[in-house]
């Protein structure tokens, strides 16, 4: 989580706690384009403040994950939300970075950020224990999905939330032996997210009962398990958009 370095609080901007990211302000201008911040293609220039920055970007877009601003050009930058995906089609200068907690995760889910700060999530633990099925149950029933873990980078934010507990994350072969598929987008487990994720000679079957996949606490990593054990589930559902 952030630690509250500035609190804004403006007329349409009431309590929207930002934390201004003095560390990693001038490594932020040099990587946007390497896909760390989801940029609006909306921007401003000539734009006086911070805070007036911060309320034209609430006005504008709502649901931000935050914006850009550059004191001396007036530059003002909203974002969307941190995500791997295609770069935007222009640049920014350096300037500073004012990120929110706020209004990412619908309740009662809770914002869990990467420790290299790429990546952050949406995620609910459930207890008490339930199986496979019980847990798909009752994160379909908040609107989200079983964990997806693609990368040794959401394997440690899982690992952090588990302390050392076992977790079903989804994903499983039950339509077809070997065929291992994620409840959130259906895709088919790769070699290469097998390696980055996978406790080393897993998924195995073993005494050909095990088609279901947990968060391994004893070992860091995802193991497959029989769908009727009882541990923990962990939930996950999409970031909330900007609408900018």
């Amino acid at each position: 989580m952030f630690v509250v370095l500035e609190t804004i609080k403006q007329e349409n901007f009431c309590h929207a706690a930002f934390t201004k990211g003095y560390e990693f302000i001038q490594e932020t201008a040099t990587i946007l384009n390497h896909t760390k911040y989801g940029l609006a293609s909306t921007h401003w220039s000539g734009v006086s403040s911070s805070l007036t920055c911060a309320s034209m970007v609430v006005n504008s877009c709502p649901g931000s994950r935050g914006y850009i601003f550059e004191p001396v050009s007036g530059l003002c930058t909203p974002l969307n939300w941190l995500h791997e995906g295609p770069s935007p089609n222009f640049g920014i200068p350096a300037g500073e970075l004012y990120l929110t907690t706020d209004h990412l995760c619908p309740d009662p889910f809770k914002i869990v950020q990467s420790k290299s700060d790429r990546q952050v999530a949406c995620f609910l633990r459930i207890s008490p224990s339930t199986s496979y099925g019980g847990g798909t149950n009752k994160c379909v029933d908040l609107g989200g999905y079983l964990a997806t873990v693609k990368t040794a980078e959401k394997l440690a934010m899982v690992v952090e939330i588990a302390q050392g507990a076992n977790l079903w994350v989804g994903m499983d072969d039950k339509d077809k032996e070997g065929r291992y598929v994620w409840q959130e987008d259906k895709s088919v487990l790769t070699q290469e997210v097998k390696d980055a994720v996978f406790n080393p000679g897993e998924p195995n079957n073993g005494w050909n009962v095990e088609d279901c996949v947990h968060y391994r606490g004893s070992k860091g990593r995802l193991n497959d398990q029989h769908c009727w054990a009882k541990i923990n589930a962990l939930c996950e559902i999409p970031l909330i958009q900007s609408q900018c």
